[in-house]
């Protein structure tokens, strides 16, 4: 004897009975399925239900941080804007370009303070103190910066330079 084929309207049924708190037994002779099969079918649907409701959350999430992190990135492109732009006629001799850079990239970031704080990054100011950015979150900005825009990175850092 072959094996039964179950549907998933069938599976999809036995979950629903089982939510309103019918027993396997039940199920299975409401369904004409064994019990195990009922048990089966509806732990198999409600572990999908909990794996496509995270998955769910998961892109929520997703999305918020995507539109923050973007909105880095765009403030990150302004310091390397206001970085290039000055560097290096506006600046002493004895600046180097990199630690110009970062420099720039700091400050641009610094207007995104509410942001960060929020992603509980950086220090918040004080009376007598600005808000302060981890240097390596700078960086890390920079360099997801310079990996989205391949032409600014190969600009920055070819042999012709800034």
């Amino acid at each position: 004897m072959g094996r039964r084929v179950i549907s998933d309207d069938i599976a999809a049924r036995a979950a629903s009975l089982r939510r309103r708190g019918q027993s396997f037994r039940a199920i299975g002779a409401a369904l004409g399925i064994d019990p195990r099969t009922a048990k089966s079918l509806a732990s198999r649907v409600a572990s999908g239900d909990q794996q496509a409701h995270w998955e769910a959350v998961e892109r929520q999430l997703d999305a918020r941080f995507l539109e923050e992190h973007f909105q880095l990135l765009l403030y990150a492109g302004m310091g390397v804007l206001r970085a290039v732009e000055t560097h290096p006629e506006g600046t002493p001799p004895s600046v180097d370009p990199e630690i110009w850079l970062a420099h720039q990239v700091s400050s641009a970031l610094a207007q995104a303070e509410e942001l960060l704080l929020r992603r509980g990054i950086g220090k918040e100011a004080g009376l007598d103190q600005d808000f302060e950015i981890p240097a390596e979150v700078s960086q890390r900005l920079l360099d997801g910066l310079m990996e989205h825009e391949p032409a600014l990175a190969a600009a920055l850092d070819g042999p012709a330079g800034w």
